[in-house]
């Protein structure tokens, strides 16, 4: 990704998901926000976690 120019990495994720939220934390990502009922669904509008990693930083 660093070769093409990528410097960041942005990714979301669903607040329930937290093996998902334990693994990206592992490789360096942190949260940098919260989409308020942001994805529609059968059962009702779910929140969405943005986390995000800065390539070349420790994790990254």
């Amino acid at each position: 990704a660093r070769t093409v120019g990528v410097e960041k990495i942005l990714l979301s994720v669903y607040p329930h998901n937290t093996a998902a939220i334990a693994l990206y934390r592992k490789f360096g990502f942190v949260e940098e926000g919260r989409l308020q009922r942001h994805s529609r669904k059968a059962h009702g509008d779910e929140d969405e976690i943005l986390m995000a990693t800065w390539l070349g930083e420790e994790g990254g």
